[in-house]
């Protein structure tokens, strides 16, 4: 038996991608409870009757980004961050940035 990791968006799409399969749903209500075009509905249904549920999965989670930068050039970065602005701690953006953050003392 086969485990597949899913998130809740592709657990919505397997049951509405079901209900298309078994008749009880059209390719448009289908795209409407998805917020997807007919096009993807489409394509979700073909990679659902090619694949099974996995069809329906992210390919590449699990697996490292293509635009990940090397673990040197993170440490050289955070270094001349932490000699140029030793008052603030780096963090990560949600965009990939690195941003400064002011140290609280307590």
């Amino acid at each position: 038996m086969t485990v597949i990791q899913m998130s809740d968006q592709e657990l919505t799409r397997l049951r509405v991608l079901i209900d298309v399969v078994d008749g009880r749903l059209t390719i448009a209500a289908a795209a409407v409870l998805l917020n997807l075009g007919r096009r993807q509905v489409f394509l979700l249904r073909h990679a659902f009757a090619a694949e099974g549920p996995a069809g329906l999965t992210l390919h590449r989670r699990g697996r490292p980004s293509n635009r990940r930068r090397s673990k040197t050039f993170r440490r050289t970065v955070l270094a001349l961050v932490r000699d140029h602005y030793a008052g603030c701690d780096p963090i990560a953006s949600l965009q990939g940035r690195l941003l400064l953050q002011p140290r609280i003392w307590k």
